[in-house]
């Protein structure tokens, strides 16, 4: 896709195929639904508009790769589905409601075979309740990112995030490095190395994103899992990071296991 025309076609192919119109249907989102194509935005992200019993939907035309273009039409049905259930009342952009929605439509997406070799990050993305699609890593068949990180701030703007203890932090960035922000606090004493695909950091002036209400995993959690060697673990969460779970064994060992890792689990008394 070169153009904003080789969008729209790639949007029209999606809509049009048996599966997202088989997922359209289980979400009752296959009727009614007016697309409309707008100019590229410096946002990932579209608008979904819900008024009067009426859906529109309107989906940017920046040029990335498809299965981009299908988180985003994703993205805003979740903003749909969590309208049309509160009716009239205002519904927090990326809040609880709009994180519970995504997490079913993506959960069905997977199921569905939607985004084949990238189950796992999708299901991450959608568990972490990330407002932007370009914090998901999705990959092609040769297992590179079909979409490297894109800082959306520069040196010199104000930012407010949310530090490992659940605090709120301001400050400015001070410089843009290839993975992550350095990030001076406004009390002047404190700088903050910020992942650029966090998702807890917005400018000053804006809402912060609500943490993800679903996701299983936070300090304390009691766990167990099986590392490569084939030996089973329990012990506790201790730290929650960006893609790993920081865990400590009953032995006193700390190992880094995703939270995504197919032998992890919840332990049970």
């Amino acid at each position: 896709m070169s153009d904003a025309s080789g969008v729209h076609a790639a949007y029209r192919r999606l809509l049009l195929s048996r599966e997202v119109q088989e997922l359209a249907r289980r979400f009752a989102l296959d009727q009614g639904v007016r697309y409309e194509f707008v100019d590229e935005r410096r946002s990932f992200h579209g608008k979904a508009i819900y008024a009067d019993g009426q859906a529109r939907v309107r989906l940017p035309c920046n040029d990335r790769p498809e299965p981009y273009l299908l988180l985003t039409l994703l993205h805003e049905w979740a903003h749909l589905l969590a309208m049309r259930q509160a009716r009239r009342r205002p519904v927090p952009p990326h809040g609880r409601e709009w994180q519970r929605h995504y997490q079913a439509v993506l959960q069905a997406a997977v199921e569905q075979g939607l985004f084949p070799g990238n189950e796992q990050e999708v299901l991450r993305h959608a568990a972490a309740g990330e407002a932007s699609t370009r914090h998901a890593c999705l990959r092609g068949a040769d297992g590179e990112p079909l979409m490297p990180a894109t800082p959306s701030f520069s040196a010199g703007d104000a930012v407010q995030f949310t530090d490992r203890q659940g605090q709120r932090v301001t400050g400015i960035v001070r410089r843009v490095n290839q993975r992550t922000y350095t990030i001076a606090a406004s009390d002047g004493e404190r700088v903050y190395r910020v992942p650029i695909s966090y998702a807890q950091i917005a400018p000053l002036e804006e809402e912060l994103p609500e943490p993800a209400g679903g996701t299983p995993w936070h300090p304390g959690v009691a766990v167990e899992f099986v590392d490569a060697a084939g030996v089973a673990h329990r012990g506790q969460v201790v730290r929650v990071n960006l893609k790993t779970l920081t865990i400590r064994t009953e032995a006193g060992q700390l190992y880094r296991v995703g939270y995504s890792y197919p032998h992890l689990r919840r332990a049970h008394a």
